[in-house]
């Protein structure tokens, strides 16, 4: 009894001390911060899928532009529609990963939505997870360009290699460590159709939720996957725009105008979103917004009126929409 009792508060330590530091740890200011296996992931160039030309990474941050009292009573509008119109156009989380608390969130972020992009965050942890994820440098090169650069050629072949042996494989090893290995049972991260199941649908609390276990180690290799969103260079004109250039803010964005389905009916979407991880103070936070339709700008100002009314943003006036 007494020995079953001392391993379970050894468990119970040892989970604790694992949800409390492993945000903590995260420094993405540093250069070393950013090496893998023999790699660092400052020395490559990503391509984006139109183009041919290949960009050095780099530590992204904040746009900078300034957020002034226009800015800040279009925020309390948008702000008021999110948390009182029930599954409202755009729903949102903002989450301090490092304290293990939700600050504050939208009235139904359980919403789905058509992911586009964004779900090649789900793709990449799934990857890195399975027995068949390779780190050799085209093995990073793939994931820097998803997640850096959105392409989707690479996000094609990650989710294929998830599963080690085909297309369908690969869907069904994405699907399965979302529901099995993570508890996202909501969410169908998967690009494609399986089994007559639509992939890539999405909600704000299912991403919002990955993201606190990728920060916090909950799968192999998810360090691999934090260290990649911080350097990713979309979204300027979304969620980084109305913060400042001090501010380090990785993420990943989602895009798409056409023809899809949701919840099993065909529908024309106009999905933007933009989930980022910000690094402030020493801690790491993480805001997850969707929407669709979607308006950059409307993005720009709840993001930094979020940002703003709830961890109050050095040098920066505090928003109340009281």
């Amino acid at each position: 009894m007494y020995y079953h009792l001392n391993k379970f508060f050894i468990l119970l330590l040892g989970l604790f001390i694992a949800l409390s530091v492993s945000a903590e740890g995260i420094n993405p200011s540093l250069p070393s911060f950013y090496l893998s296996n023999e790699y660092n992931y400052l020395n490559f160039k990503t391509k984006y899928r139109f183009s041919s030309k290949a960009n050095p990474t780099s530590i992204i941050r904040g746009t900078g532009e300034d957020f002034g009292s226009l800015e800040k009573d279009k925020y309390c509008i948008i702000k008021g529609k999110t948390q009182s119109i029930e599954n409202y156009r755009v729903q949102w989380i903002l989450d301090d990963l490092s304290m293990g608390q939700r600050l504050a969130n939208s009235l139904s972020p359980e919403r789905l939505f058509y992911g586009a992009s964004l779900s090649k965050v789900f793709v990449a942890g799934a990857y890195l997870n399975s027995p068949f994820a390779k780190f050799d440098r085209a093995g990073h090169q793939y994931l820097l360009d998803m997640i850096v650069e959105s392409n989707n050629s690479s996000w094609k072949i990650l989710q294929q290699l998830s599963g080690g042996s085909s297309v369908k494989a690969g869907m069904i090893e994405v699907d399965r460590f979302l529901k099995d290995d993570l508890g996202i049972t909501k969410s169908t991260g998967f690009r494609g159709d399986l089994n007559g199941v639509h992939g890539n649908e999405i909600s704000a609390k299912d991403v919002a939720d990955f993201l606190r276990l990728t920060v916090n180690y909950q799968y192999s290799n998810s360090e691999k996957l934090i260290k990649a969103m911080f350097l990713s260079r979309t979204g300027s004109k979304r969620a980084r725009k109305y913060l400042p250039k001090s501010l380090i803010v990785g993420g990943k964005t989602g895009t798409y105008n056409g023809a899809t389905r949701l919840n099993k009916k065909p529908i024309q979407s106009k999905a933007k979103h933009h989930s980022i991880l910000i690094y402030f103070k020493s801690r790491i936070l993480s805001l997850s917004i969707l929407s669709d339709p979607g308006i950059d700008e409307e993005i720009a100002i709840l993001a930094g009126g979020i940002l703003r009314e709830y961890i109050q943003l050095d040098n920066e006036g505090i928003v109340s929409c009281e």
